[in-house]
């Protein structure tokens, strides 16, 4: 297991003002110079390409075009969403309002008085209406 680890470690090779080579795994000294690595390109150079021909360009436009449209759909799909959102929860508060005010009618029916025959039609519309606003309201 040690010498997987000492075998992926990086390996510098130095160079002196003298030209003599050192190799190392901690970097190169202050007074050395690193060589470069053969099959490796040097931080300060860059890899030259092909420029783009009309077909890969148009190709490009195509799939930039795409991912627009794509964007474009996904902001309406959650502007539609927001909307939704809203208009679920005007909805709702409205519903919550009209349950709290069928509630207080309610309350005001029971104190102004009633027959026995209509308590238990009360008291159904109350266990309805107060299950309705816990499950509404919040």
């Amino acid at each position: 297991m040690i010498l997987a680890a000492t075998a992926n470690a990086a390996v510098f090779t130095c160079t002196d003002a003298d030209g003599h080579r050192t190799f190392t795994d901690l970097g190169c000294p202050a007074h050395t110079t690193p060589a470069p690595v053969p099959g490796t390109v040097a931080p300060s150079q860059f890899m030259p390409f092909t420029p783009l021909d009309e077909a890969e360009s148009a190709r490009l436009a195509a799939v930039d075009k795409r991912l627009q449209e794509n964007a474009r759909r996904h902001r309406q799909r959650q502007a539609a969403r927001r909307s939704d959102r809203a208009r679920d929860e005007a909805q709702r508060q409205q519903r919550c309002a009209v349950a709290k005010q069928k509630l207080r009618a309610l309350k005001q029916q029971r104190r102004k008085g009633y027959s026995l025959k209509d308590a238990a039609g009360l008291d159904a519309e109350d266990a309805a209406l107060t299950s309705e606003r816990a499950a509404i309201c919040r």
